[in-house]
């Protein structure tokens, strides 16, 4: 089920977005992650 992010929420500053969470996204969000980087991964569909 989706959640709404608050406006305190929207707020949060990321060093990058990744669109997906499949494989490569989520290699990608552990190596970056890892790196100091603060990730914010956004997915179609939660679940």
């Amino acid at each position: 089920m989706a959640r709404r992010l608050g406006e305190e929420a929207r707020a949060v500053i990321h060093d990058v977005a990744i669109v997906g969470f499949g494989p490569a996204g989520a290699t990608l969000a552990n190596l970056l992650g890892l790196a100091g980087l603060r990730v914010a991964v956004i997915e179609r569909e939660a679940g």
